[in-house]
């Protein structure tokens, strides 16, 4: 992905503090300039406020796949395309990580990537149900609900078992606005599928319109922890939805980690002095906790498994969560 160079004689972290868009320049500049161990710090920085970020995890699976530590990305790409099947970068990485790995899977991961819009390698073939799918899919998006109705039919009779196909019925079925079909539907798959967040957003919309309004409310809340960019939701219901109350509106942490040389140069702040680079001093702006005294660069688990980001979550939502879970897990689960 290339990086934009900013000319401005000004840092973007401003007061102790980065936001998210910044971040995410910031780890692209650095994973291209090779900074493997900074980006790793500021991923790790990031999820220990908003471990539900999907797009941030996704760029930890890809440190360790760079760090050739596979079997530890591919347990974060399961994660979260188990919550987001239509992730089209994690589902690459992961049949990437799948093929490496000599994983029985990748055929499977590579026929997503496939109906998701892209073909990762023409000598693999395609089943004909996922070419169906695709047609579905791109049916869709050319607002063609009919000829999408058709098509998915026509997969769903060939694979019932596949996420994607789940999630493209349930979405020819809002084309059509089929309420109806919605309500039965989501609950069909979220009972199949249950950590898919798409099939909860319906569900949890669809008890709404029945009056259900504290079970649907548990459930949104719930999607917005564990979707804490709103990626999925943005995809349901588009970007002006009405329940976009329950997500920041600004996305912010404390940024007190020194900006290697080789990624403010790149960035068009390597005119700035290093104590603006750095942002502020130590003693005016302290590190989040999970990152004192650790050492970053060989940790195996992100931070959204830590102890102190399970009590940001529960003061933030006034629930409590289960038990801290082992730390071979990697994205904060959902609430029970």
């Amino acid at each position: 992905m290339p990086v934009e160079q900013t000319s401005s004689s000004f840092s973007p972290i401003h007061r102790g503090k980065i936001d998210r868009a910044t971040l995410l320049l910031v780890i692209e500049t650095a994973l291209e300039s090779g900074e493997i161990r900074f980006a790793r710090q500021a991923v790790l920085s990031w999820l220990s406020v908003y471990p539900g970020d999907l797009e941030v995890n996704t760029l930890l699976a890809r440190i360790f796949f760079l760090e050739k530590k596979f079997h530890q990305a591919i347990h974060i790409l399961e994660k979260i395309t188990a919550l987001d099947a239509e992730d089209i970068c994690a589902q690459k990485l992961l049949a990437q990580a799948y093929s490496l790995t000599q994983n029985e899977q990748a055929l499977g991961a590579k026929a997503r990537v496939y109906i998701l819009g892209e073909r990762m390698d023409p000598a693999v073939s395609i089943p004909g149900w996922a070419v169906i799918l695709r047609n579905a899919r791109r049916a869709l998006d050319e607002e063609q609900p009919q000829t999408a109705e058709m098509n998915i039919y026509q997969a769903l009779a060939l694979n019932q078992d596949e996420i994607l196909a789940g999630i493209t019925h349930l979405k020819v079925l809002h084309a059509l606005h089929d309420q109806a079909g919605i309500t039965r539907f989501a609950d069909l798959y979220q009972q199949r599928w249950s950590d898919g967040l798409v099939f909860r957003l319906a569900l949890g919309e669809a008890k709404l319109a029945a009056g259900e309004e504290s079970e649907a409310v548990q459930i949104i809340h719930q999607c917005a922890a564990e979707d804490a960019s709103g990626q999925v939701c943005r995809r349901w219901w588009g970007e002006d939805h009405p329940y976009r109350p329950l997500w920041p509106a600004r996305y912010e942490i404390p940024f007190g980690i020194a900006i290697p040389a080789s990624v403010a140069g790149k960035l068009g702040w390597n005119r700035l002095a290093a104590a603006t680079i750095s942002t502020e001093s130590a003693a005016e702006m302290p590190k989040p906790d999970n990152l004192a005294g650790r050492d970053v660069e060989n940790e195996a688990t992100p931070v959204a498994a830590e102890g102190d980001v399970w009590r940001h979550f529960e003061e933030q939502s006034g629930e409590a969560l289960p038990a801290k879970p082992d730390e071979t897990q990697k994205i904060a689960k959902r609430p029970k």
